[in-house]
């Protein structure tokens, strides 16, 4: 990789100015609408996403970094971001109004088919401090991870209804069958609890996310699993209106049951990585589009990813074409924090790294022990 030039009074004007904006994501904006918009010569004129991102995170290199050798040495380090948002104002109580022997009703208008619920093993994991490193033992859910079903869909329209029941059911039992996640969604906004809350689904596999607090790998045992009956790997996302507001009334009712903050709801391309090349994006469903507003959360694509700033993971030219062929301003972000400490350290961001990487493979194996000593049995993600 080659790290971009950055001379000529266009672009060292624009630096002037996107230096003075010190939040990073309306940085980004500015970047995007001035390049967009200014008829600089052409002579001046560098592509629209490397001069971003050579900007942006003040001389980061723009090219996806896969982790092979060190990265080019940055121009300048920004100020960096904490490595989670912290949490939003607590959700407002939601109960159970009824229960029946088939379904649940919530008072904010939630309903919970539980016919196919079923019960695995009870939820048991380890997290770490990241203040003192050292471990907790805990036994309710930190968080929440959003999954799309990626399979077959129907046209959602009347003349295709029976097609559409017809996949429901049949995705609703592969799930089942495999206990990979505790509620789908179906195309019409019906909620399934599959799994039930107390036990572990086998849905995020190798996975890595953090909190203010305390930082999570593995998270089958760790995090909820909600899934919309969707597709995210196309042009168009397919989730529907039905769908976006079922998941909204079921945000609520686990936040407030559970206590879990907004920073730790995530989907699963956020939190996917594949520790045999470190890279991020194993699995890369909600890589976009995911509606984080109309579910009452704050946009989860602008926050720092943990699995950069903490443990050195890169992504690649596959990652970043899920993305939309752009990185998420947290995944800059992350890059930033990354940079940060390595100076901060002595180090190299590129020895750093290394070290980082080093301390992930650590990290993991001490995570996959609980305090019965029982081994992680399966990882179906």
């Amino acid at each position: 990789m080659t790290r971009l030039p950055v001379r000529g009074r266009f672009v060292r004007e624009l630096e002037k100015r996107a230096c003075a904006i010190t939040d990073p994501a309306e940085k980004l904006r500015f970047l995007r609408r001035e390049l967009n918009s200014t008829p600089e010569p052409r002579r001046w004129r560098m592509p629209l996403k490397a001069a971003s991102f050579a900007l942006l995170a003040l001389g980061l290199p723009f090219a996806a970094y896969n982790g092979v050798g060190s990265p080019p040495e940055p121009l300048k380090v920004a100020a960096a971001a904490p490595a989670v948002s912290s949490p939003s104002a607590a959700v407002a109580k939601v109960w159970l109004v009824e229960e029946r022997a088939g379904s649940e009703f919530y008072s904010n208008g939630l309903r919970i088919e539980r016919q196919l619920e079923v019960s695995t093993k009870p939820r048991h994991y380890r997290a770490l401090q990241r203040a003192s490193g050292t471990w907790v033992e805990r036994t309710a859910p930190a968080g929440i991870l959003f999954h799309t079903t990626e399979s077959w869909l129907a046209p959602f329209n009347a003349d295709h209804n029976n097609a559409i029941k017809e996949a429901g059911t049949g995705i609703l039992s592969y799930v089942r069958g495999r206990e990979l996640y505790h509620f789908v969604i179906d195309r019409f906004g019906r909620v399934f609890r599959l799994v039930v809350e107390s036990d572990v689904a086998y849905h995020a596999g190798h996975s890595v996310w953090a909190d203010e607090q305390l930082t999570y790998l593995d998270l089958n045992n760790s995090f909820l699993a909600v899934s919309f009956e969707a597709q995210t790997e196309k042009a168009v996302p397919s989730w529907t209106a039905a769908q976006a507001n079922a998941a909204k009334l079921l945000t609520e009712m686990l936040r407030g049951k559970y206590g879990i903050s907004a920073a730790n709801c995530a989907t699963h391309a956020q939190v996917s990585v594949n520790p045999r090349n470190m890279l991020l994006g194993y699995h890369t469903d909600w890589a976009a589009s995911f509606p984080f507003r109309e579910l009452g959360l704050r946009d989860g694509y602008q926050e720092p990813i943990p699995a950069v700033a903490l443990f050195g993971f890169g992504y690649g030219g596959d990652f970043l074409t899920a993305l939309g062929g752009q990185p998420w301003p947290g995944l800059v972000l992350a890059e930033q924090q990354l940079v940060k400490d390595a100076a901060a350290a002595g180090q190299t961001p590129g020895t750093w790294r290394r070290m980082l990487r080093e301390k992930y493979r650590k990290t993991a194996e001490a995570a996959r022990i609980n305090t019965a000593g029982r081994e992680r049995t399966r990882d179906e993600s």
